[in-house]
């Protein structure tokens, strides 16, 4: 982005920021997610692709002032974990607790 200093400004004035439903364009979604979790300081709730950018890099999710909510489907947490959704579905749980690499975030 060369000048985020509207979409900082538009930040600045919420509360919370829902990002990233319906989003399928990978690289794009990535993109917006960096900066996103640069300028917002408001609580997160990410979805879709805008997961998939955590992966490789869940500790600027830690460093994040708020909790995020992160709402992967099977499909995504499965990407997210690296495993197969098949895997997910025979236990939750575990799954769930795989995923606690994304402190503090409500999953």
């Amino acid at each position: 982005m060369k000048n985020s200093a509207p979409l900082s400004n538009f930040l600045g004035m919420c509360d919370a920021v829902v990002a990233g439903p319906a989003m399928s364009d990978g690289k794009a979604a990535s993109k917006v997610t960096g900066h996103l979790l640069r300028l917002c300081h408001a609580q997160l709730v990410l979805d879709a692709a805008m997961l998939m950018y955590l992966v490789s890099h869940a500790d600027r999710l830690r460093s994040l002032a708020h909790p995020s909510v992160l709402t992967p489907h099977i499909g995504a947490l499965a990407a997210m974990l690296a495993c197969d959704a098949d895997e997910i579905e025979q236990n939750r749980l575990s799954a769930v607790k795989k995923a606690s690499w994304a402190p503090p975030s409500t999953l």
